[in-house]
């Protein structure tokens, strides 16, 4: 975490030509040395998953869209003083499947704050993203402490690519 918040911000309006919105991938973030709040929430889902996945907590060989027990999402949402803002969550107790509570990441800073703090800047989930799909959050109160990580769940979130299939077979 503290090594995705040393990498330097720059906005994309200084970084390319125009009024352009741009994702970089995490390998052209370490060539240009600088990204905003997406590359550096890109970067950081992407390290916390490859160790969520080093660690043995998520089964590659899993071909669902998405298990109901994800450790890590990529959210997009809306923050103070930021605005639209990209941030990562992280299941704060993995091994304790009952547990719903994730710590919300601030990939700029290297700030972490629970889903409950009500300090925490993040105070809109619009839509988390896994290496699987896309879900849209639906639920009536979108602040992270009244969310339901649960992407499984039909009434609160919706999947961007096709229907949600909850098992392999």
């Amino acid at each position: 975490i503290h090594f995705v918040a040393q990498i330097p911000f720059i906005a994309d309006t200084h970084a390319f030509v125009g009024e352009k919105d741009v994702w970089c991938t995490t390998d052209e973030v370490l060539t240009l040395c600088a990204g905003d709040e997406e590359e550096h929430g890109v970067v950081l889902f992407n390290y916390l998953y490859y160790l969520s996945v080093q660690s043995g907590r998520v089964d590659q060989k899993i071909s669902s869209v998405q298990t109901a027990d994800a450790d890590v999402f990529l959210i997009m949402g809306k923050a103070i003083p930021e605005g639209r803002s990209v941030y990562v969550a992280i299941k704060a107790e993995p091994e304790n499947t009952k547990s719903n509570e994730y710590l919300i990441i601030n990939p700029c800073t290297g700030h972490i704050y629970s889903c409950f703090d009500s300090n925490c800047p993040l105070v809109e989930i619009a839509m988390i993203v896994t290496p699987h799909n896309l879900f849209a959050n639906i639920q009536k109160d979108a602040r992270p402490r009244h969310t339901n990580f649960d992407v499984t769940n039909t009434s609160a979130w919706r999947p961007f690519f096709g229907y949600l299939r909850t098992n392999c077979g």
